[in-house]
């Protein structure tokens, strides 16, 4: 868990929009849990709910950051 309290403390000091993504989809998620998750809601983005629209932005936010 230590690494989870210095990447929170790392993002809230350098991005807060970026930490406030992972706040959104979860500091411990995976890559590849994220990637399913954005082809999920992808799929049908008229029904999403607003809660929704604002995790796959989240996620496909994290994603970029993570692959830098």
């Amino acid at each position: 868990m230590i690494y989870v309290e210095e990447l929170k403390a790392n993002l809230l000091a350098t991005n807060p929009e970026l930490y406030e993504a992972y706040k959104i989809v979860g500091f411990t998620s995976s890559k590849d849990s994220l990637k399913k998750m954005v082809k999920a809601l992808s799929m049908c983005p008229w029904l999403n709910t607003a809660e929704e629209k604002a995790r796959l932005e989240a996620a496909k936010l994290v994603l970029k950051s993570v692959k830098k």
